[in-house]
């Protein structure tokens, strides 16, 4: 009971972060998102399935509040940590911080071009305009080297803060000199 307390917790917390922090920052920094970066560290540092819980909750509130279409940043936020979670399956053999940063810049491509293909086709079956497209792609493509800076840089700090308490990141010798 505690525990699910505790995750509710924490859930209401990213999605203040997001919703009423995020948006009002400085310049550039306001293209964090912090609920990306927080479902990929909870999928590869703790459990797959805690992280697809929290996408699936995190991806439904925002839905609600977004002018999108009911289930898009759910489905981008799934699509997404799967395509991470294979990657790190298949391809990668440790849970470093290397191995974090260089997944929450595959997560943040993965997810800003899921999210592109999805507008440019709204702009276009809306408008039949190349013109939008084109504008979209570039404003688009600007925020996102922003974002996978501004995210790695939070993975970094998640990454610091739970190498601290924890020990799921400590490094554990094997004795071969018996």
């Amino acid at each position: 009971m505690i525990s699910l307390i505790k995750h509710i917790l924490v859930l209401f917390v990213l999605l203040s972060l997001q919703l009423a922090v995020v948006p009002f920052l400085p310049g550039e920094m306001s293209s964090l998102n912090v609920i990306l970066v927080v479902t990929v560290f909870v999928c590869l540092v703790y459990r797959f399935s805690l992280g697809i819980a929290y996408a699936i909750f995190l991806g439904v509130v925002l839905d609600l509040l977004s002018a999108a279409h009911f289930g898009v940043v759910m489905i981008t936020l799934l699509m997404t940590l799967y395509v991470v979670y294979l990657i790190f399956n298949h391809l990668l053999t440790n849970k470093s911080v290397y191995t974090l940063i260089g997944l929450t810049i595959i997560a943040s491509f993965v997810y800003n071009i899921i999210f592109f293909i999805y507008k440019a086709m709204m702009y276009f079956l809306a408008t039949k305009d190349v013109q939008i497209l084109k504008q979209v792609m570039s404003f688009g493509f600007n925020d996102m080297l922003w974002q996978i800076l501004f995210n790695s840089l939070l993975v970094i700090i998640l990454f610091i803060v739970s190498h601290a308490s924890s020990q799921r990141f400590k490094a554990v010798f094997i004795d071969t000199t018996r």
